[in-house]
């Protein structure tokens, strides 16, 4: 009988498939958990087919090492990539909180510029109220407290704590 006539064995095309996704899958390190379990159906695909290949040699073609080879580097790119993953994130993770106390620090010093042209525009209200006259800290507490767009001004260490 000619190779013609001949069909792939059951498993085959699916080895091959499972492999190359459990390369993409390992490279993209997100996918490490599916890439060992696709790394493994591929080989169990592969076994599969290559048992009924050699047990039916007259029906099915013979079985490429496709399968196989990518389910072994699909189960061996995940091991490789866990250092990588963990380089990059101690690496990322205190730059990342650098960061975040940085934009912390400047919108502390944005709210405390806007508290400031409040109070200074609360003081020139009130001596303009009563020229001649000093308020005292007190009364200008009182109209700053009072005032919505203070009042409005977040935390941006703890959003949710009252100003």
């Amino acid at each position: 009988m000619s190779d013609a006539f001949l069909t792939p064995a059951p498993g085959a095309k699916a080895a091959k498939t499972c492999g190359i996704l459990a390369i993409v899958f390992a490279l993209t390190c997100v996918g490490i958990p599916v890439a060992i379990v696709l790394g493994i159906v591929a080989l169990i695909q592969h076994g599969k087919a290559k048992r009924l290949a050699k047990a039916q040699p007259e029906a099915y073609l013979p079985v490429p090492a496709t399968g196989l080879v990518t389910g072994i580097i699909g189960l061996v790119l995940p091991v490789l990539m866990l250092p990588v993953v963990g380089i990059t994130s101690a690496i990322a993770i205190p730059a990342f909180l650098a960061q975040r106390e940085r934009a912390r620090e400047v919108a502390v010093k944005a709210n405390l510029e806007k508290a400031r042209a409040q109070a200074e525009a609360a003081l020139q209200a009130m001596q303009a109220k009563a020229p001649g006259q000093v308020p005292s800290q007190d009364a200008i507490l009182q109209a700053l407290a009072t005032d919505p767009a203070l009042l409005a001004l977040r935390n941006p260490v703890t959003p949710t704590a009252r100003p």
